[in-house]
């Protein structure tokens, strides 16, 4: 995890270690839509509701995404018996953002603007330059190798962990989360500049925050 301390766009947060996730886990392809919250939930918060109802869900705090999962564990199958829905770790997302790569970006390409356009990170985000000021329907940008679209940019993602430093060495499937702590959230959004939109950059915010460009993702694992 994390990034060498020459890939363009770096913040000094993004301590490179090494870190195993022992457990496997299944991951959205995409984060949740407008669509599949207003199907489970009955409503749609989103600000950019015109943006479509393929357009990432946006606008929805911690406990409204917590309500999400609550409702899609009453739906799993019974072969996921013993298995529950919720938000990724920091590390799991990360580990399925890069599908494998080193590169700044999870196209195994380098970022080559920090503010302005990056036609590397056109493939795969939308952010500042090519956004528009909204979010887009989800699947119109490259995926990456393991099939997942959206990781950079369009909205920034939830992760269950709080915000802390990380550790310099190794550590085994790491989740830090604290009561009341702020939590991590991750890859950028429509409104982000590049260096904002790379697999490596972490952001927080406050649990109860609801902003037009902070979405979730679904995992389910153990």
């Amino acid at each position: 995890m994390g990034s060498p301390q020459e890939e363009l766009g770096r913040s000094g947060d993004e301590i490179q270690h090494l870190v195993t996730i022992t457990l496997g886990f299944w991951m959205g392809k995409f984060p949740v839509t407008q669509r599949q919250y207003q199907q489970l939930i009955g409503e749609n918060p989103s600000q950019f509701k015109d943006a479509g109802p393929d357009a990432p869900v946006e606008s929805v705090g911690w406990n409204q995404a917590k309500a999400f999962f609550d409702c899609l564990q009453a739906r799993l199958p019974p072969t996921m018996n013993g298995l529950t829905a919720r938000l990724p770790t920091e590390a799991e997302w990360e580990y399925a953002c890069r599908a494998g790569t080193t590169t700044a970006l999870n196209n195994g390409k380098p970022l080559t603007s920090t503010t302005g356009r990056c036609p590397n990170l056109d493939e795969v985000a939308w952010y500042d330059e090519n956004g528009d000021g909204t979010t887009h329907s989800v699947l119109l940008k490259k995926r990456n190798a393991w099939g997942l679209h959206d990781m950079l940019g369009n909205v920034w993602e939830r992760c269950e962990d709080g915000y802390e430093t990380y550790p310099s060495g190794f550590v085994a499937d790491p989740k830090r989360i604290s009561s009341g702590s702020v939590r991590v959230i991750r890859g950028g959004c429509w409104l982000s500049y590049a260096k904002f939109c790379r697999s490596a950059i972490r952001s927080w915010c406050d649990p109860a925050c609801r902003l037009s460009d902070l979405g979730f993702r679904v995992v389910v694992g153990r």
